[in-house]
């Protein structure tokens, strides 16, 4: 009696040895097929076509069935300019992780810039939708730019003031509102989102050109003079200093 409880907990402990082992080689594998479906990705951005699709091919034989694998090899296939292997990878990825928002959200871009925008927005909203989703801001911000390009700009404020309602600090947001306020002529609320965003973000030429024509419209020349100045000390061979030099010659 005493021999086969000793068998039997001897095999116990193999089997349990067995599974730990088999779960360790899975974790490999999936980890291995990830950094071989980021590393295509990564040679694609350089130019290194034959090494991306090599990895590519790695990435699919380790974890075919692994949600990030098939989303870097669409993000891979859109570098790529295939698009219907693009959208057949992010498909299969959303299909294997639905609530991955990030997933929903590249897809989202990647049909934005086919133009096909309804089908975008509805993903970014799922993306920004999902209580589990960390960066809620991006999606809205990302259909605003979407929205932008359709154009619509009632959509695109909309999203904009989205993001903001999650982020109060979205740079980007508070840049395009202000440029949105600026074309309706309404200078007083593009004042006030273009300096929230110089309390967020480091200057660009195209806030301070934004800048310099915003307070030419509500007359403040001394704001006008502060702005043409860090645009001429920080940015002298910008596009937006030339129209700045333009401008005044005008």
């Amino acid at each position: 009696m005493y021999k086969i409880i000793l068998f039997l907990a001897v095999l116990t402990s193999l089997t349990a040895c067995t599974t730990t082992t088999t779960q360790s080689l899975k974790e490999n594998q999936q980890t291995a097929a990830d950094l071989n479906a980021q590393l295509a990705h990564a040679y694609i951005r350089q130019g290194d076509r034959k090494q991306g699709v090599e990895k590519l091919r790695k990435a699919l034989a380790l974890k075919p069935s692994l949600p990030s694998t098939h989303h870097y090899i669409a993000e891979t296939y859109r570098l790529l300019k295939q698009t219907e292997l693009a959208e057949s990878y992010y498909l299969k990825a959303i299909k294997l992780a639905p609530r991955d928002s990030s997933m929903q959200n590249n897809y989202g871009v990647f049909l934005c810039e086919l133009g096909r925008y309804q089908d975008a927005e509805k993903r970014f909203l799922i993306s920004a939708r999902n209580p589990l989703y960390a960066t809620p801001e991006e999606a809205y911000e990302n259909a605003a730019l979407c929205a932008l390009r359709m154009p619509d700009m009632k959509r695109a404020e909309y999203y904009f003031r989205k993001a903001l309602e999650v982020n109060p600090l979205q740079a980007r947001s508070l840049y395009h509102l202000a440029s949105l306020k600026f074309e309706q002529k309404n200078y007083i609320q593009a004042r006030a989102f273009l300096q929230r965003f110089f309390g967020v973000s480091e200057e660009t030429p195209e806030a301070l050109w934004l800048g310099i024509r915003i307070e030419r419209y509500n007359g403040d020349h001394s704001m006008v003079a502060q702005y043409a100045k860090v645009l001429n000390e920080k940015f002298p061979d910008s596009q937006e200093m030339r129209r700045y030099l333009e401008s005044n010659r005008s």
